[in-house]
């Protein structure tokens, strides 16, 4: 099986097989669906944390979840899965003998994709959202949206202790025993010290980082202020424009000394693979992440951390999220904002008729809504 998988490989990236259907074609698409879906995974958090008033999460807080499970579950339920684009393989690997099972939910190469996805795309996806009257449709809510590098102190209720965000529900909170070397769930009195302490450890990252990220945040918000109110009459090339500005202004993965600044030597190719039947360009710095979190996510496997969260993970989702979302119907974020919009409006209507009962149906019409997609 192995030999026929390499000898099928070889063939689908070769030219001989290029065209409709070959497997080069196919990952490439497959590769496109990854990416769609993190990115809309990504915004309907932005969308989650300006509906709830929760700071967006610094993306280094997803990279740990032997110290903060709390913070990685939210990782893992939000992007990991949405990466994963396999709801059947997701549900057999959670739900098969109510998760008492050895079916993994991905390879550690393909969460160390969906990781070095978010970090790459970070700040052009905020960007992209917070510019867009169609993602974000109201002004003050985009000029609300904070993140945690913001914060020279955490407030008490972030994304990943957010009940309407997080599936992890607060009466239950996970810790991994470094006796046992398997994660637990907590409850009772020391509920409070762990919380303090995976709260402490994300005070202390984002203080690590928070100086550097508010530079680009700042650059950001700037170009939000100019953009945004002319978005609504861009044409097709000038959207097109505008995905192209955001990609290089927030490029996170540089080629050492080939992204120059400005006044310095012009910038060189980028690196390409040796291999002359997968032609493809990719910053050495992206490759060295890359490498760095794969190995990362190798070691923890062979030593047992990754198959523990799993299982932990499986345990909590039958005993908490699967229960708790019998007959209960989906809620979209953007659904919510809209009955906020429309229950706004009928407290102005209703305030207007009782100051003037003739009033025409044309004034109804001029009531400002709270609207978001």
């Amino acid at each position: 099986m192995k030999g026929y998988l390499k000898h099928l490989w070889t063939k689908g990236i070769s030219k001989e097989t290029k065209g409709k259907g070959n497997i080069r074609k196919n990952l490439s698409l497959e590769k496109t669906s990854v990416y769609a879906a993190i990115n809309d995974a990504f915004k309907t958090l932005m969308i989650d944390c300006i509906v709830h008033d929760v700071p967006f999460p610094a993306y280094e807080t997803f990279e740990d979840r032997q110290n903060l499970p709390r913070r990685f579950f939210l990782f893992f339920d939000k992007f990991f899965k949405a990466g994963r684009h396999n709801k059947g393989l997701w549900n057999a690997a959670t739900e098969r003998n109510n998760g008492n099972n050895n079916i993994s939910f991905g390879t550690c190469i393909f969460e160390a994709h969906v990781r070095t996805t978010i970090q790459e795309n970070y700040f052009a996806w905020m960007y992209q959202a917070l510019a867009s009257p169609k993602i974000i449709q109201v002004l003050d809510k985009a000029e609300d949206f904070k993140t945690e590098y913001d914060f020279d102190e955490l407030p008490n209720e972030l994304a990943c202790s957010c009940p309407h965000i997080s599936d992890l529900p607060l009466s239950c909170e996970i810790r991994y025993n470094t006796t046992t070397k398997m994660f637990e769930t907590v409850s009772g009195s020391q509920m409070n010290s762990v919380q303090s302490e995976q709260k402490n450890h994300l005070q202390e990252i984002i203080n690590k980082n928070k100086e550097e990220r508010r530079e680009t945040l700042k650059i950001l918000r700037e170009m939000v202020d100019s953009v945004r109110p002319k978005y609504a009459n861009y044409d097709k090339e000038e959207k097109k424009g505008f995905n192209m500005e955001a990609k290089r202004t927030f490029k996170l993965f540089l080629d050492t000394d080939k992204e120059n600044t400005e006044g310095t030597t012009p910038s060189n190719k980028k690196q390409k693979r040796a291999s002359p039947q997968n032609k493809c360009r990719v910053s050495s710095e992206k490759l060295d992440v890359f490498k760095v979190v794969t190995n990362q996510i190798l070691r923890e496997k062979q030593s047992g951390l990754r198959s523990a969260w799993e299982r932990i993970y499986k345990q909590v989702v039958n005993a908490f999220v699967l229960a708790d979302m019998q007959d209960v119907e989906t809620h979209k974020p953007e659904d919510f904002l809209l009955e906020l919009g429309e229950l706004d409006n009928d407290w102005k209507t209703q305030l207007s008729s009782e100051q003037d009962g003739r009033e025409s149906d044309d004034t109804f019409n001029n009531v400002e809504q709270v609207d978001a997609v």
